[in-house]
């Protein structure tokens, strides 16, 4: 913790950037994309939200392109000094959200690498237009549509659907999914303390745990064959499984 804490510390203090006035913005980790966020990050540019992008190693200069392709617009970019894991890149720009940004009413996490769609935003903002005491917004794949989704991978999906209603106590469809939507003052409650793959099951354990007000909505996940490349082996689901089950005996 104290490496992740000096890490983290360094890296804010070098971000780049400015949010101007954004009223929604997106947090996105990349470790290993290549140049795959740039598309990415300019479709939600060009729509006018904000960009808080964590480039947390293996990524070249990839941050340098993104400030040359979209100079001017709302985009901070942070550089993890050390490589953290996915959690502790949206962990470091949550922090960022609670120093600097007092404005943002919003906050999205976004995959990197092309997964999710930004068509699928107003789902999201629907759910809290007509439930204003909606804490946090979580996308779901099975309640709506995934493209070339391997078989491997729905049953080992499903299986943490199971192992999550057990771990945590909460009914959810899809509990691996990295598209959330919540609001600024829910990043108070939401402290992420796994760096790793873990941090998607740390974050429903403090749902239940902090009582925080929720809904699923339906979202298209792609699989391309960048995402399906990269993407978690099934073994590790074993890894994520074990650490989960080791820090709620010991640090709970």
């Amino acid at each position: 913790m104290k490496d992740t804490a000096l890490v983290r510390g360094i890296s804010l203090n070098n971000a780049q950037g400015d949010l101007w006035d954004c009223d929604t913005v997106f947090v996105i980790p990349a470790y290993n994309e290549q140049e795959a966020p740039i598309p990415v990050v300019g479709k939600i540019l060009e729509a006018g939200y904000g960009v808080i992008f964590i480039d947390d190693g293996k990524n070249g200069n990839l941050i340098e392109k993104l400030h040359q392709t979209y100079s001017w617009k709302a985009l901070v970019t942070i550089k993890h000094v050390m490589n953290l894991g996915q959690g502790g890149a949206l962990e470091t720009g949550s922090e960022y959200i609670r120093r600097f940004w007092e404005k943002i009413q919003y906050v999205v996490h976004f995959d990197a690498d092309g997964q999710h769609r930004l068509e699928d935003l107003p789902q999201f903002q629907k759910a809290f237009q007509e439930n204003p005491d909606l804490e946090i917004v979580l996308g779901s794949r099975f309640l709506w549509n995934t493209v070339n989704m391997p078989k491997t991978k729905r049953i080992v999906l499903k299986l943490w659907i199971l192992f999550t209603r057990i771990f945590s106590g909460i009914k959810l469809t899809d509990t691996h999914n990295g598209y959330r939507m919540m609001k600024k003052e829910t990043l108070d409650k939401i402290h992420i303390t796994m760096n790793k793959m873990e941090h998607a099951s740390e974050i429903i354990d403090l749902i239940k745990s902090q009582k925080l007000k929720y809904q699923e909505v339906p979202i298209t996940v792609l699989y391309t064959e960048h995402s399906l490349q990269k993407g978690q082996k099934i073994w590790n689901a074993f890894n994520i499984a074990r650490n989960l089950l080791y820090k709620k005996i010991f640090f709970r």
